[in-house]
C-alpha cells in the first residue's frame, strides 16, 4: 500500500537541460513567429512546468538563448 494521495515526481533544483528547437520559417514570414516563440518562452520563465508551481514547484530559467548562433534575450512581458 502506498503512503500519500498523490504522486508528484520533482527534479532536484539546479539540475541543467540542454534544449534545442527548431521554427522553420518561409519565405515572406518575416519575424512575427520569432517574437511569439520567445514572448511564449519569457512567459513561461516567469510561471512554472507541470502542476504546484504555487509551491514553487517547477520553476524554470532560460539561459545562453542563441537564435542561428546570435545570442538573443527574452522581451520583457
Amino acid at each position: 500500500m502506498e503512503k500519500g494521495l498523490r504522486k508528484t515526481e520533482r527534479v532536484p533544483a539546479g539540475v541543467v537541460f540542454n534544449l534545442d528547437m527548431s521554427l522553420r520559417r518561409f519565405e515572406g514570414d518575416g519575424d512575427e513567429f520569432l517574437h511569439v516563440l520567445l514572448k511564449g518562452l519569457a512567459l513561461l520563465q516567469q510561471d512554472a512546468l507541470g502542476g504546484s508551481g504555487s509551491r514553487g514547484y517547477g520553476k524554470i530559467r532560460l539561459t545562453e538563448l542563441k537564435v542561428d548562433g546570435v545570442d538573443m534575450k527574452l522581451p520583457e512581458v
